[in-house]
């Protein structure tokens, strides 16, 4: 069963080592121990008297990262939500978790290429769709900056195709790449409208939010 599917549970430490005090082969008393803790993820080690070994696993691993480890990274990303406030809500209550380095390696190495994996599928997909249709878009069009006023450092432009609702393009525009900040969204439409000429697109209407420069 998919990890993210399978509901999670939260088990104290007493109720959990209590499910190991005895061996599963002779049924006598074991001596059980936690061998390995590493952010959600735990492994209990169990031994009996009479010699027999096993080890328990809290959740499966994914490329060796513990699989809560990842989507606990991958839910607070998508979510929105900083992570220092939600690793503090855990922390406030005790429950062990993943270190915000980890948040941000997971994030570097694992997460964010994946969702530009996926962004550029789906872009592709959009893209070679119009193509098919032989047709010319009607557009919807946007700017938006990482802080308002005229102090911003980067913005991005969107597109979206007005029959589908599907975004086909979202191009960033640096602050030091133009004259200021104010001309990013000029800027970000210009690389938007030449990126969908060369894949001989046209566009029949483009809705804007009149913005002074365009």
């Amino acid at each position: 069963m998919d990890a993210r599917e399978q509901k999670k549970f939260l088990v104290f430490e007493e109720n959990l080592m209590s499910l190991f005090r005895t061996c599963e082969v002779c049924l006598l008393p074991t001596d059980a121990v936690i061998s390995q803790q590493k952010g959600t993820y735990v492994a209990v080690r169990r031994t009996c008297e009479c010699g027999h070994t096993s080890c328990w696993e809290s959740q499966p691993k994914v490329n060796n990262v513990p699989a809560g480890n990842l989507l606990l990274s991958a839910g607070n990303l998508f979510s929105g939500c900083s992570p220092t406030k939600v690793l503090r809500v855990f922390s406030f209550i005790n429950i062990l978790m993943i270190s915000l380095n980890t948040f941000f390696n997971h994030q570097k190495k694992i997460l964010w290429p994946a969702v530009e994996r996926v962004w550029g599928d789906s872009l592709s997909q959009s893209l070679d769709a119009i193509k098919e249709q032989g047709k010319e878009v009607v557009l919807a069009g946007d700017g938006r900056c990482d802080s308002p006023g005229h102090c911003a450092k980067y913005g991005t432009y969107s597109f979206i195709d007005m029959a589908t609702g599907h975004v086909v393009g979202l191009h960033l525009v640096q602050s030091n790449e133009v004259s200021s900040s104010y001309h990013m969204e000029i800027e970000g439409l210009r690389r938007g409208i030449d990126a969908l000429r060369r894949e001989d697109i046209g566009i029949a209407e483009l809705v804007t939010d009149r913005h002074i420069q365009i």
